[in-house]
């Protein structure tokens, strides 16, 4: 069937799509200017609770340290540093895609001491020279199965802030924008004045206001946790140092056993 001019496959005429753009143009500039306003606080923005706006304050403190003070303890930073005591070759402290402390085969400090004194015929002369290529050995597993446990024992701070942080932070903009969603729909309600046009933004600002809500009830939740995430933090860094003192005991055992040996 031949459709008539002006007539589009929507089924809309050309005329009432134009008054949609139009309009679909205004509440874009209006929203904008609204935006504007409430960035320099002309206009009214629903707050959050004293409560949740102080936790996320602090989560995000207890995550990365905006401060830059030098006493100001942040996961980042604490992180860092138990990663480095750890595995001190940066080479093998890989972030992508997941972090990791090991080294390839054959590339363990002490892999690659008992491989140069097992290659090198030079060191065959010396009395302990099978004695020491054993004791390196012996030290690279050890030291192998320390990076594998130390790792181990920091699941819940790499989780934290390699995911769970920005699964949260996610959230959390998702809220901002939602929340300016509402607040201009709120405005744009009250600024209206024909009953007709005010019914439907009634409509639209319920909308917003029950998305609000949801995602606010989300991330509430999600900071009330933050608690949780604190302990098993501090329960991680107590394993490591056990982890740590452990594998150093072990070390020290073997060089012990060494010294007897050769005496």
């Amino acid at each position: 069937m031949t459709q008539c001019p002006g007539f589009t496959e929507t089924g809309k005429g050309v005329v009432t799509q134009s008054e949609e753009i139009a309009s679909g143009n205004k509440r874009a500039i209006k929203k904008f200017f609204h935006r504007l306003k409430e960035s320099v606080g002309i206009v009214e923005r629903t707050q959050f609770s004293k409560k949740l706006s102080e936790t996320m304050e602090h989560f995000d403190q207890y995550k990365v340290d905006y401060t830059h003070r030098a006493f100001q303890l942040c996961l980042d930073h604490l992180s860092d540093a138990l990663y480095t005591a750890t595995q001190e070759n940066g080479r093998f402290r890989t972030a992508v895609p997941k972090l990791e402390l090991a080294p390839p085969p054959k590339e363990d400090q002490y892999e690659v001491v008992a491989s140069c004194l097992t290659d090198n015929k030079t060191f065959e002369d010396y009395r302990n020279h099978k004695q020491q290529v054993t004791l390196y050995e012996k030290q690279a597993i050890e030291h192998r199965e320390y990076l594998r446990r130390a790792r181990r024992a920091l699941h819940n701070i790499r989780t934290f802030v390699q995911h769970d942080y920005w699964v949260i932070a996610l959230q959390r903009t998702e809220l901002d924008s939602l929340r300016s969603e509402m607040d201009f729909a709120k405005a744009d309600l009250a600024a209206e004045k024909e009953e007709q046009l005010a019914e439907q933004k009634r409509k639209i600002y319920k909308k917003a206001a029950d998305a609000y809500e949801q995602k606010l009830a989300e991330v509430t939740s999600s900071m009330n946790d933050f608690p949780k995430h604190r302990k098993s933090h501090v329960a991680d860094v107590l394993e490591w140092a056990k982890c740590t003192r452990s594998y150093h005991d072990k070390m020290a055992k073997l060089l012990g056993d060494d010294v007897v040996k050769k005496d």
